[in-house]
């Protein structure tokens, strides 16, 4: 009784909320947002008692910087109202950046956030398999029904899966029994695997091999052991799954398998446009009036550039392909600065000896999905975002090696 009354004590009730949030994270849309709201009230209450230094990292203040820029170059075009919505959502990260560095038991977020993507999973898992019931040719390789049968669209379930495994991975680091976080790895992984999230299965990959190496200096013979049966299991994945392969454009003759990349992957049609439309040294200087000439422009190259396939052209115009790439749409908006800006948040990090090796694992995730999705342009992206760089911003670095 005493152990839970010290739980629920006025200490911790910031930290719960916190962890409500993110436990669901994977689960709701709506609740999250909900929750902002009794955590900004208690944030008021505790304005005074508050730890602000670690809103001065050189990570914070880049990205800060970064949106300050498109936002005041925003301003000077007469659009900032036409990308309100866009904006609020790089807003509400450097909220995340403010709520989530005042939490003090980052464990509670940890464990929150696991047990949210075991749900998810669990309900995705039972989904597939109601879904295969009821219509035994459903393909997990199919991006048009796959993610009605996901909790979350995949490319974001492979993000949550990659957080999932590195917090299972972190906490073999610092328990006596390390097993249920190697149960956990392996679990979101097979599950990356079994739905083909690519990025999500490099990501765990990585970070398998990252925490293989880092543990090897604690237990070299068990921790190798168990590194190279995870590559087996995930290599045995790989060679039985045909949703994978065919998500992989993986084939027996590596000059199809190449075409067939070039041919269906929408990136090698998407940021050539996107180098086409950024050479004007306006564009380049102050980027495009808004997403939605963004959107005019790039819907224009898509019409031009694929004359070789009718089909494909008419499903390009139709689904208006963004930019997929977080950098790039920073570029085509405001122009090389805030892009550059955003850039070396993530580089000037990389590079720091006073930021911990979780962190820069963190901003490595990140960084990865940067680069092939428009990670800010969704809620969860721009949340998952803002709450997993705060939450290890406030972590000092060790003396234990770094991978």
């Amino acid at each position: 009784m005493n152990a839970l009354k010290s739980f629920f004590s006025k200490e911790n009730i910031y930290d719960i909320i916190a962890s409500v949030l993110v436990l669901m994270l994977p689960l709701s849309k709506a609740l999250p947002n909900l929750l902002l709201i009794p955590l900004g009230v208690v944030f008021l209450f505790r304005l005074k008692r508050n730890d602000y230094s670690y809103i001065k990292s050189k990570t914070i203040l880049l990205y800060f910087a970064s949106i300050a820029v498109l936002t005041l170059f925003s301003f000077l075009k007469g659009t900032f109202i036409d990308d309100i919505a866009y904006f609020g959502r790089m807003y509400i990260v450097l909220l995340f950046f403010l709520f989530f560095t005042q939490v003090k038991k980052v464990k509670y977020i940890e464990l929150a956030f696991l047990l949210g993507v075991i749900i998810a999973v669990g309900i995705s898992i039972i989904n597939i398999f109601v879904e295969y019931q009821s219509n035994p040719e459903f393909v997990l390789a199919n991006n048009a029904t796959v993610n009605e049968v996901l909790l979350l669209e995949r490319p974001y379930f492979g993000i949550v899966l990659a957080l999932g495994t590195f917090i299972a991975l972190k906490y073999t680091e610092t328990r006596k029994s390390n097993l249920e976080g190697y149960i956990l790895a392996v679990v979101f992984t097979a599950f990356a695997v079994y739905i083909s999230a690519r990025l999500g299965i490099l990501m765990c990959l990585l970070l398998i091999v990252i925490y293989t190496i880092r543990l090897s200096k604690r237990n070299k013979n068990t921790t190798l052991g168990i590194g190279i049966g995870l590559t087996l299991l995930i290599a045995l994945a790989f060679g039985l799954s045909n949703n994978l392969q065919k998500r992989m454009f993986i084939d027996n003759d590596f000059e199809r398998t190449k075409k067939m990349v070039v041919d269906t992957e929408p990136r090698f049609v998407i940021w050539p446009c996107i180098f086409e439309k950024m050479a004007h040294p306006t564009i380049i200087a102050f980027g495009h009036k808004n997403k939605q000439e963004i959107e005019d422009e790039l819907v224009k190259c898509y019409d031009k550039t694929i004359d070789y396939n009718e089909s494909k052209r008419v499903y390009y115009l139709k689904a208006k392909f963004n930019t997929h790439n977080q950098f790039l749409d920073f570029a085509m908006l405001g122009g090389y600065l805030p892009a550059i800006l955003l850039l070396l948040a993530f580089l000037v990090s990389f590079f720091s000896r006073k930021i911990s090796f979780e962190l820069k694992v963190i901003l490595t995730l990140f960084f990865m999905f940067f680069i092939v999705e428009n990670v800010l342009q969704r809620q969860l992206g721009a949340f998952l975002f803002g709450i997993f760089v705060a939450l290890y911003i406030t972590l000092k670095q060790t003396k234990k090696p770094i991978v």
